[in-house]
């Protein structure tokens, strides 16, 4: 059963060697408008053993940079907010937490 990042203490940078899990991709819900821009929802992050659905508050801003657009996205985390960073690299269709 999948752990909710707003209910928990745990934070996404306390997960079991969050550095093995680097550039790993993800699984995110999106939304586009109708110009076709998109924004990151919320994320699923898995890892060998737990699994975290995190809904994302706001995103703080979005570049693109070659074939990657990036984002800087605010989610709750038990009762504290936290700035996470997600990458969609266009090409390959993949999400990354970064």
């Amino acid at each position: 059963m999948p752990k909710n990042f707003n209910m928990d203490a745990m934070t996404i940078h306390e997960v079991a060697n969050p550095k093995m899990h680097l550039y790993r991709s993800i699984s995110v819900i999106a939304t586009f408008n109708r110009k076709g821009d998109m924004e990151p929802v919320a994320i699923r992050f898995e890892t060998e053993n737990e699994r975290f659905d995190v809904r994302i508050d706001r995103v703080v801003s979005s570049s693109k940079e070659w074939d990657t657009i990036l984002f800087q996205c605010l989610v709750t985390v038990g009762n504290q907010q936290q700035q996470i960073k997600l990458a969609y690299e266009i090409s390959e269709h993949i999400w990354r937490l970064i």
